[in-house]
């Protein structure tokens, strides 16, 4: 079962998630999944929520580490994973093979920054498990400049991955390798899982996720956002909202959607549901609201 908790700020989202962790205690395994800037306060909240003994039942993972448990026990944790550096030598190695095949790129640049722009570029397509053999069909779609450029990017590419993929060797990233084992090994089967903290999710998550909803107990996602607002700022939340629940229908699975709101009355909660809304004035006290105007970013940031 997938159960949806959607709300604005500060509506308990994740502290309803947490007391449910807690209820649950030993009588199941949980796994909360965060982004990895997250994690260490989840594992702070969690040890509050769940008391000494939350160890027992609950981890809290991101997905880079959920890849690392998998392939502990399908094997390939000891595997290459190339660091940036890695991959940036690696990429040299896949241009130069490629350069004499391409037309754009046939004098490519050899400098950092093209490298680093042309990873940020792979990473993206393989995030969105769009493969070579998917870009060099695009290109043959389109005419002029953009198809010479992008059916030398497709050639690049499989020339890059295909340097990962060599004999004896899985350089890929890990979450690459966890779409891959996570099914097989097992790890989910059974379990409740609770996310937290994301907005969207990239075509190789959203793999993850249809498996959890296969083989886990119940999966719950929370999201920042309302259920029937006209606000531009929560498009992208709805649009994720209609995502898991295609998912869930995809997988057979019901879903149970709970929409959480705010009576906080305060100026602070005021402006929270008013700043990117219709534009209504307070009428109570808002001296502990203090508007500041820096003169540069870096003095903002500070």
């Amino acid at each position: 079962m997938l159960t949806i908790l959607i709300g604005r700020a500060k509506t308990g989202k994740s502290d309803t998630m947490l007391r449910r962790m807690a209820e649950l205690g030993e009588s199941s395994q949980q796994i909360l999944l965060v982004p990895e800037h997250a994690s260490h306060q989840a594992e702070v909240d969690v040890c509050r929520a769940c008391g000494d003994t939350a160890s027992r039942h609950a981890e809290v993972l991101s997905f880079r580490r959920l890849g690392e448990r998998v392939l502990s026990i399908t094997g390939g944790i000891a595997d290459v994973t190339l660091d940036n550096g890695g991959k940036l030598l690696t990429l040299q190695r896949a241009l130069l093979e490629t350069a004499p095949q391409m037309t754009v790129y046939r004098k490519p640049s050899q400098k950092v920054g093209f490298l680093e722009q042309m990873l940020a570029l792979f990473d993206e397509l393989r995030s969105y498990e769009v493969t070579p053999e998917i870009l060099y069909q695009q290109a043959q779609d389109i005419d002029g400049a953009t198809h010479d450029k992008l059916t030398d990017l497709s050639l690049f590419y499989a020339a890059y991955e295909a340097r990962l993929r060599r004999p004896g060797l899985d350089a890929r990233d890990r979450m690459t390798k966890l779409c891959d084992h996570l099914e097989e090994s097992g790890y989910v089967r059974g379990k409740d899982i609770f996310i937290d903290g994301f907005t969207y999710f990239n075509a190789q998550e959203r793999r993850a996720l249809a498996i959890f909803l296969r083989q886990a107990r119940s999966v719950t996602v929370t999201l920042l956002g309302e259920v029937n607002s006209r606000e531009e700022i929560f498009e992208p939340t709805l649009k994720t909202m209609s995502m898991l629940e295609r998912l869930a229908a995809s997988e057979g699975k019901p879903v149970k959607l709970l929409s959480l709101t705010n009576n906080d009355s305060s100026a602070l909660g005021h402006l929270e549901r008013h700043f990117f809304g219709e534009n209504l004035p307070y009428e109570g006290d808002s001296t502990a609201i203090r508007l500041r105007e820096a003169a540069t970013v870096y003095s903002e940031v500070e």
